[in-house]
């Protein structure tokens, strides 16, 4: 039987948009209920149950504002939560979601914006997007092919 925590923690991937938000308020209670040690396990069961499906924005946008919620609890997952709200940014209108939720996380660290917290993580963002690149372009590979050699060929003829 799985525990209350999970059980919750599942109710985050229903498509009632409602019900997400409602219960992404509420998650970051769990941080005040199970001690420092748990929190790891309590932030990548509450991850596991976020969708990431780019196809669906509202999906996306209730991942990235519980994510948000999130930075106000506890400080060792902050570096995981905001690397997770900058991938989001990359699907077709996420950017949006990513930078209120950003703006969120900033203020949750006393910073100035979200444009203050890119300047601490963009060192490492680049490794984390060129990763996520090379799983999408995985998928459409041959296309990707066809369409350099034809650029190539097409800047070879003007030549």
């Amino acid at each position: 039987m799985k525990s209350v925590r999970t059980q919750l923690t599942g109710l985050l991937a229903d498509r009632e948009v409602h019900v997400s938000f409602e219960l992404g308020n509420r998650v970051p209670l769990l941080f005040k209920i199970f001690g420092l040690t748990v929190h790891e396990t309590v932030f990548k069961d509450t991850l596991g149950h976020l969708t990431d499906q780019s196809a669906w924005a509202e999906g996306l946008a209730m991942r990235v504002y519980t994510l948000a919620q999130l930075a106000f609890t506890t400080f060792s997952t902050k570096k995981l939560i905001v690397y997770y709200i900058f991938e989001i940014g990359r699907p077709i209108n996420g950017e949006k979601y990513a930078v209120k939720a950003l703006s969120s996380v900033a203020k949750a660290l006393k910073l100035g914006g979200h444009r203050d917290l890119f300047k601490i993580f963009s060192p490492q963002l680049p490794h984390t997007w060129i990763e996520g690149l090379k799983e999408s372009l995985a998928d459409v590979h041959e296309d990707l092919v066809a369409q350099l050699l034809m650029k190539a060929k097409d800047e070879a003829s003007q030549e």
